[in-house]
């Protein structure tokens, strides 16, 4: 019988979101003025030079899907074809808010 970790569940749900969940809460922190965006600034460089960060965030969230569904013990087809099918959706959309509050606080939304 597999084991049943909530741990590890948590690890990978934290793994899968933490990209779209980082983008929102500094979207969030430069609309308050805690955090200053200037076009030249060290906070814009940083920002683009995260320009594969596309691809990484995306290797995360199938990693982060995966490392759920192990941890809760998924052996057949089925619980995983659910969980990718639920679960990708969910993580882009998760990627277009908090990519677009993201956007809208640094002034281009799109």
């Amino acid at each position: 019988m597999p084991t049943k970790s909530g741990r590890a569940a948590g690890g990978g749900l934290l793994l899968t979101i933490v990209s779209p969940l980082f983008y929102w809460t500094l979207a969030k922190l430069i609309e308050g003025g805690a955090v200053t965006v200037e076009r030249t600034g060290v906070v814009f460089e940083a920002l683009n030079s995260l320009g594969l960060s596309a691809t990484v965030q995306l290797v995360l969230s199938i990693v982060g899907i995966r490392i759920v569904g192990t941890a809760l013990g998924f052996r057949s087809a089925g619980p995983w074809i659910v969980i990718y099918g639920l679960g990708l959706p969910a993580v882009a959309f998760a990627w277009f808010i908090g990519f677009a509050t993201f956007g809208g606080a640094i002034g281009s939304p799109f």
